[in-house]
């Protein structure tokens, strides 16, 4: 089952439920304000973040997540 058929793609989610392995846009606190990163990122297996574009390693600690939109299943209409 995919993570996208528990959780609605366009709400915000606590960080503690993030998926492993899934590009997913996320939040972080910066100077006291809650910011959202530009970039796809996913948790590893060992819950390191990872910049899905690069591949690399960031560090951070994110406050919330949901779907990267750019991968998110389209709809026929």
């Amino acid at each position: 089952m995919h993570i996208a058929d528990h959780f609605h793609l366009a709400h915000w989610h606590p960080i503690t439920t993030a998926p492993y392995n899934q590009a997913v846009e996320l939040r972080v606190r910066d100077h006291g304000k809650v910011v959202t990163l530009p970039f796809p990122c996913l948790r590893d297996n060992a819950d390191h973040w990872i910049n899905s574009d690069l591949g690399t390693p960031i560090l951070i600690n994110p406050v919330e997540w949901r779907i990267w939109p750019h991968t998110a299943p389209r709809h026929a209409g």
